[in-house]
């Protein structure tokens, strides 16, 4: 059995946007939320530590003490929204109505505009899911984004990738699975210091 502790990264300076590719760092909220989970860091001894190579992911694995020990994986990147990056969901659904509406359908073959298909994204994730499930048993830590934890979640669990906004992911809390050869047991979904 493998026990996988996904970690969002604090909030950013850009909260309530979507940010995907755009490199972009911690606010001061989003460090202190990192912070509150250093006693957790240092109670636990992780086999591997995988984080995603954005500025926002590297800074939470640093403020963790973790920086040093964490393989900085390109796959676990948030999604490319192309022209989405940046703004809030009501500019997008004010320029974008079309492309909204197909995203919303959950359509296999959809493309952010001027960004990653979403084909191509669960591609990315199945690769590193493939190595995941090859690694022997052992603690895992995955300090990634919100859809790539989201889509994770729905892997592992053997459900469909449309199902991936069923999952909240808060930033800078933890959630944690149980990874059997059968499939995935969710046992803490958000969880605080207090309960992880």
């Amino acid at each position: 059995m493998k026990e996988i502790y996904f970690l969002r990264h604090g909030e950013t300076v850009l909260p309530h946007r979507y940010v995907g590719k755009s490199d972009i760092s911690l606010s001061e909220n989003g460090k202190k939320q990192i912070l509150t989970l250093l006693p957790f860091a240092r109670s636990r001894v992780f086999s591997r530590i995988y984080s995603s190579p954005l500025q926002r992911c590297v800074q939470s694995a640093e403020i963790l003490g973790m920086s040093s020990t964490a393989i900085f994986d390109h796959r676990l990147c948030e999604i490319d929204f192309g022209l989405w990056e940046r703004r809030t969901f009501e500019e997008i659904s004010t320029n974008f109505p079309d492309e909204v509406a197909k995203w919303s359908r959950n359509e296999s073959d959809f493309c952010f505009p001027e960004g990653e298909k979403i084909t191509d994204f669960h591609k990315r994730l199945e690769d590193f899911v493939q190595e995941i499930e090859n690694i022997a048993d052992g603690k895992l830590l995955l300090i990634a984004h919100g859809g790539v934890i989201r889509h994770l979640l729905c892997r592992f669990l053997n459900l469909s990738y449309a199902n991936y906004l069923y999952f909240k992911i808060e930033c800078g809390k933890i959630s944690v699975l149980e990874l059997y050869s059968e499939g995935g047991i969710l046992t803490r979904l958000n969880g605080e210091m207090a309960d992880v």
